[in-house]
């Protein structure tokens, strides 16, 4: 897909670890390729143990829903890698 939006994971470290439910999460550092001259860091919150190999993913569409006004938004980001399936992919909270 010509326009698809790549996301690239470099490292599986985890920053600004946090509990929720019994369980760590933390940010895993990433960036996108917008369209721009140069990508722009992002941020992937996934529970500790479930990072994402580093790599190119593209979002899922499940991470899309809309708002009481039928807005866009994002909820739970989750990552599909490129050309492959998301059977090992990280859980999300």
């Amino acid at each position: 897909m010509a326009n698809e939006i790549i996301i690239e994971v470099r490292s599986t470290q985890l920053d600004r670890l946090r509990p929720y439910n019994n369980k760590q999460y933390g940010e895993q550092g990433c960036a996108i390729f917008n369209g721009g001259d140069y990508p722009l860091p992002i941020k992937v919150n996934v529970e500790q143990g479930h990072e994402y190999p580093p790599g190119q993913y593209t979002i899922d569409p499940r991470s899309f829903t809309r708002d009481d006004m039928g807005n866009l938004k994002i909820k739970g980001l989750r990552l599909l890698p490129l050309g492959g399936s998301s059977k090992s992919l990280p859980p999300t909270k």
